[in-house]
C-alpha cells in the first residue's frame, strides 16, 4: 500500500487487519514528492516504486493522487505508476475499494457520511464507544484504530464521485446534506440522489438528520436533531462558559442531562446522532456522556493555537456553511475577542458555485482575508473564477491575504484568528504572528 502523508491513506499507516491481509506501508513527505516529480531525480523515484517495492507485493492499493491521468500531467507517461503495476498483474484497489474490504470483515460496523462533520463525529463516536479498547476506527485525518480482533468498525464515508456507494454497513449516520462537491455532482437532485443511494445500502438502520428526513422512504431509518417531532432530539439547550448543554430525548423520553465542551451548535445535532445510535444498540448511555467531555478532537479540525493573547483556530472548513458555522463557534467561545476569519480555497469550482455564499460568511467576521490558490491546482472550470470574485463582493470587508498589514489590527483588543482550508495553512499563521508583533 501507498500513501502521501496528505492522503487519506496516512490514516491507515498503523492498519492491522485479519491475519491473511498484510499491509506495506511506504510513507513519502508530500513536500519531497512536489519535489522529486519535479525534478530530474524522477527516475531514481521510479526506481524505487517500481524494481524495489513493487515487485515483493502481491496486491497494492493507490489513492487517486496515482491515476494515470494525474501522473501524465507531471511526469513522462512511461513512468506511470499504474502502468507497471498492471504489467505486472499485480491487483490494484483504490481507497474507497480497499476499505470496503476491510468494513466487510467486521460483525458490526458504522458509516459516518455528510457534507460536513464526517471525520470529527467519526473519531468522536469511537471515543464514546471504546470503553474497553474493542471499537475499530478509520478515519481521513491522519489516523485509525483497526483491530481483527473487534466486532465494531466506525469509519468516515465520503461522497465524493460516489466512492461511498461501494459500502454496504451494518448501521450509516447521515449527518447533513449540503451542496458540494459540484465539479462532479452537476445539480443538488444528484447529490442528494447519491445519499438517497446509499442510505439503501444500510443492512440495519439509517440515522438522518431532521432537515434532510422527508427526502428518505427508507422502512429503517431514525431522525434525529432538535426538534421534538425527531425520534431523538436535544431540549433546553444552554451555552454554558465551558460549552453547550442539554437534555438529550428518546422518542419524546427524557433519558439524561449531557455536558459538552463543545461551542459549535452543530455538534449538538452530531452528538444526538451518536446517543441515538448507541441507545438503540443498548450501550451504555452514561458511560458514553461521562466520556464525551474528554474528546480531544481532531487533527486539523477546531485546532487550538495561543500565541502571546491571541488565538489561532485551525480548521479544515472549506464550505460556506462550516465557514458560517465556525465563525459563529468563535464568537461562542470568544465574546469578547475581534474574530478575523482567513480563507484559502481549494478548488475553482467550489468558488465558481458558492461565491455569494462564501463572501457572506466571511462578512460575518470583523476582517476576512482570502489566500490565493495553491499555484498546481487544477483549473476545473472553463472560465476565469479567482478569489478576487469572493473580495469584490464586499471589498471593505474582505481583502487579499497579500494585503494584510498592521495597521488593520488595534494593540488594545484581543483576535481570534480563524484559519480555514482543507489545503495547509500554517504559513498563514507563521505571517500574521509576524504582524501582531508590530502592532
Amino acid at each position: 500500500t501507498y500513501y502521501t502523508e496528505n492522503s487519506h491513506w496516512y490514516s491507515l499507516k498503523d492498519l492491522r487487519l485479519a491475519n491473511d491481509i498484510e499491509l506495506e506501508n511506504q510513507g513519502v513527505d508530500p513536500v519531497a514528492l512536489t519535489a522529486l516529480l519535479n525534478d530530474d531525480a524522477m527516475d531514481e523515484l521510479y526506481e524505487l516504486w517500481v524494481h524495489d517495492l513493487f515487485s515483493v507485493l502481491d496486491e497494492t492499493a493507490i489513492d487517486s493522487s496515482f491515476t494515470k491521468e494525474n501522473i501524465e500531467k507531471i511526469v513522462d507517461k512511461n513512468l506511470d505508476v499504474i502502468y507497471y503495476l498492471k504489467e505486472e498483474l499485480i491487483p490494484i484497489y483504490e481507497y474507497h475499494e480497499f476499505i470496503n474490504m476491510i468494513q466487510e470483515e467486521y460483525k458490526e460496523s458504522v458509516a459516518i457520511c455528510g457534507s460536513h462533520g464526517k471525520t470529527t463525529v467519526t473519531k468522536l463516536l469511537h471515543h464514546c464507544l471504546n470503553f474497553n479498547n474493542n471499537c475499530s476506527c478509520i478515519v481521513g485525518d491522519g489516523s485509525a484504530n483497526v483491530e481483527a480482533s473487534n466486532d465494531l468498525l466506525v469509519f468516515e464515508a465520503c461522497e465524493y464521485q460516489n466512492h461511498f456507494l461501494m459500502y454496504h454497513p451494518k448501521d450509516i449516520i447521515i449527518l447533513n446534506i449540503d451542496y458540494d462537491h459540484s465539479d462532479y455532482f452537476k445539480t443538488y437532485e444528484d447529490y442528494v440522489c447519491s445519499y438517497i443511494k446509499f442510505s439503501k445500502n444500510a443492512k440495519n438502520n439509517v440515522f438522518i438528520h431532521e432537515d434532510y428526513i422527508k427526502k428518505f422512504n427508507n422502512n429503517n431509518i431514525y431522525s434525529f436533531g432538535k426538534m421534538i417531532s425527531s425520534d431523538f432530539y436535544a431540549q433546553n439547550i444552554v451555552l454554558e462558559q465551558d460549552g453547550y448543554c442539554f437534555d438529550f430525548y428518546a422518542f419524546k423520553t427524557f433519558i439524561t442531562h449531557v455536558t459538552t465542551k463543545f461551542y459549535a451548535s452543530f455538534m449538538i445535532d452530531h452528538l444526538v446522532a451518536i446517543l441515538g445510535y448507541a441507545y438503540i444498540h443498548n450501550f451504555d448511555l452514561y458511560n458514553i456522556i461521562k466520556r464525551v467531555p474528554l474528546f480531544g478532537g481532531v487533527k486539523k479540525r477546531n485546532q487550538e493555537i495561543i500565541i502571546n493573547d491571541d488565538i489561532y483556530v485551525i480548521d479544515y472548513a472549506h464550505h460556506p456553511t462550516q465557514m458560517e458555522a465556525m465563525i459563529k463557534m468563535c464568537r461562542n467561545k470568544y465574546p469578547t475577542y475581534k474574530i478575523a476569519a482567513i480563507y484559502k480555497p481549494d478548488r475553482y469550482s467550489r468558488v465558481k458555485e458558492f461565491t455569494q455564499e462564501i463572501a457572506h460568511s466571511l462578512s460575518l467576521s470583523d476582517l476576512a482575508y482570502v489566500e490565493d490558490f495553491n499555484p498546481n491546482t487544477i483549473k476545473d472550470v472553463d472560465d476565469n473564477t479567482n478569489i478576487n470574485d469572493i473580495i469584490d463582493l464586499n471589498p471593505k470587508k474582505i481583502k487579499n491575504f497579500k494585503e494584510i498589514h498592521e495597521n488593520d489590527f488595534s494593540s488594545k483588543e484581543y483576535y481570534v484568528f480563524l484559519l480555514m482550508s482543507s489545503k495547509d495553512i500554517s504559513f498563514v499563521m507563521k505571517k500574521i504572528e509576524k504582524i501582531r508583533l508590530k502592532v
